[in-house]
């Protein structure tokens, strides 16, 4: 039996995303074969002329304040926009005009979004309305202003490839400011594939973040679920002159990591309080006694005592029975390249 003209023209089709609908008369609707458009640059024209309404702002009905003024610095632009198109691109823009939250003035939609920048926001509208964007001459910390402005608008393919764009980069954009870069992923619950992708980096190669003055500012939660992990690939003793360094950091503290002998009561009880956390997932009894004896004894008012001395009698009788349950149990870490 012969297929109806109403069945053959809205009937659903398999693969919709290698073809899409043009209106053509009023009654008919024709499909064409994205093939063919590719070889015709319909779908780049198309993404030409809509990107140019970006440009003219031509029947504009919305006007969008991008950036924050303060007493130093003016860095406020206003962009003049289509509520059509940012409400089809965008889940943050369609909830919001949709409701009756935004402020409205002769008719114009109003926006301000102080926490994005003028220079990222414009990048994200070009995304918005032309489909486009460069990130190879853009600055890591820019990609991650745009990836964070990306999460708050809604815009997951662009989340996904900006993601991918920067693994691709290997480890070379970690480098940059391995503890913005760390700070700004696991902030936001979206960048779970970029979370992943740091952690394992900075395991594999820890130089990018340890022995550097970065780790100083590096948040303390991040720095523990680092020590944490199986496949860092750092020695223990390493570990523990970097966590005393930060601590130091974090208590804003005068005093010498190598003096020891010329801290204060008050200095060990602030730098044991700030520590207590990270003690019971450094692997203790994988020291060799005699770096124990010669790089932690001097910092033995830090340790829990019962665990002091069960590291001590350890090391004299490996047989001991320990009174303390911290970590023995715990595997050896990934040997450092």
């Amino acid at each position: 039996m012969k297929e109806s003209w109403f069945k053959r023209t809205f009937r659903r089709r398999k693969n919709v995303q290698d073809s899409f609908t043009v209106l053509t008369t009023a009654s008919k609707i024709e499909t064409i074969d994205l093939k063919d458009t590719q070889k015709q640059g319909i779908i780049g024209n198309l993404s030409d002329d809509i990107g140019k309404l970006l440009e003219t702002s031509e029947n504009y009905d919305v006007i969008i304040y991008a950036g924050e003024e303060n007493q130093e610095d003016h860095n406020v632009q206003e962009f003049k926009t289509h509520s059509q198109i940012l409400s089809a691109r965008s889940p943050y823009f369609r909830a919001e005009l949709s409701s009756n939250r935004v402020k409205k003035e002769d008719n114009i939609f109003i926006f301000k979004k102080s926490n994005i920048p003028p220079d990222i926001f414009k990048i994200l509208l070009v995304y918005l309305y032309a489909g486009t964007i460069e990130l190879e001459n853009t600055k890591s910390t820019d990609i991650l202003k745009i990836l964070i402005a990306a999460d708050e608008l809604g815009l997951q393919k662009l989340i996904n490839y900006t993601q991918s764009y920067l693994i691709g980069k290997k480890s070379e954009f970690l480098r940059n400011d391995p503890v913005q870069i760390l700070q700004t992923v696991f902030h936001n619950e979206g960048h779970v594939k970029l979370r992943d992708f740091c952690l394992e980096t900075i395991c594999n190669d820890p130089e990018i973040l340890f022995y550097k003055e970065d780790l100083l500012n590096l948040d303390e939660h991040l720095f523990l679920m680092l020590i944490k992990r199986d496949t860092l690939r750092l020695e223990e003793l390493e570990i523990w002159k970097d966590l005393i360094r930060w601590a130091i950091a974090q208590c804003s503290l005068t005093i010498n990591i190598h003096q020891s002998q010329n801290w204060t009561k008050e200095n060990f009880d602030i730098i044991r309080e700030t520590i207590k956390n990270f003690i019971p997932h450094i692997r203790w009894f994988q020291i060799p006694a005699d770096e124990f004896w010669r790089e932690i004894r001097p910092f033995e008012d830090l340790l829990p005592e019962d665990l002091y001395q069960d590291i001590i009698g350890y090391h004299l009788d490996p047989e001991t029975t320990l009174s303390t349950m911290i970590l023995p149990i715990l595997p050896k870490r990934i040997a450092p390249l």
